[in-house]
């Protein structure tokens, strides 16, 4: 569980095409360079669902309404797709 005091970032790039997925390998080396910050790397909807409560960074594809309700720490969410509208930008700005 992470810290309340520390930066909670969720990876969770959960896509069918390989080559769009952050792999685990590449995670852990994320994770290891910056020990002070609280990483989850989720590879499942049940586990991005249980970290989006404490998040405050989300490095995702898709965030949608019901995701950002659940997600009252969120103060960034970065996106490696080319577009963004599987984002709900209209409640991020409301």
């Amino acid at each position: 569980m992470p810290s309340d005091k520390r930066l909670h970032v969720l990876i969770s790039i959960q896509q069918r095409v390989s080559q769009w997925q952050i792999p685990e390998a590449a995670a852990r080396t994320i994770i290891e360079r910056f020990p002070q910050v609280d990483f989850t790397y989720a590879t499942s909807n049940a586990e991005r669902a249980q970290a989006l409560p404490t998040a405050d960074v989300a490095y995702t594809w898709i965030l949608n309404e019901h995701e950002l309700a659940q997600a009252p720490r969120l103060q960034w969410v970065h996106s490696s797709a080319a577009e963004v509208e599987t984002l709900c930008l209209a409640q991020m700005f409301a």
